[in-house]
């Protein structure tokens, strides 16, 4: 899947659950009594985490657009580039074992055959 697009669907994708849990983010009651999209107020929220603290603590996560986003290209990045089967092509190539410490090689002594 191309990365722009994975952006894309994470933060529709947040767009929606933002206002299924919060409400009145995207769609509000404009002036008219009419329900209307503000873009305006939905910009503000995805970035209010970069000047807001209240944002990043353990219960507002899941509304926090930057934290969302950071994780779902960590989660994007290890499957794209298979980063756990890397690290154990490099562990294999480097001799180490699975605590990531070389063995040690036998200490002969005498002659060898």
């Amino acid at each position: 899947m191309n990365l722009i697009l994975y952006i894309l669907s994470i933060t529709i994708l947040f767009i929606i659950w933002s206002e299924y849990s919060i409400t009145n983010i995207l769609i509000r009651e404009n002036s008219k009594g009419n329900k209307s999209f503000n873009l305006n107020s939905l910009f503000g929220f995805l970035m209010d985490p970069f000047h807001r603290k209240t944002l990043w603590t353990n219960e507002t996560l899941d509304i926090n657009y930057a934290f969302v986003l950071l994780y779902s290209l960590g989660i994007y990045c290890l499957i794209r580039l298979d980063l756990p089967r890397a690290i154990i092509t490099m562990r294999g190539q480097l001799g180490l074992d699975c605590r990531g410490v070389r063995p040690r090689k036998a200490l002969v002594i005498g002659p060898t055959s």
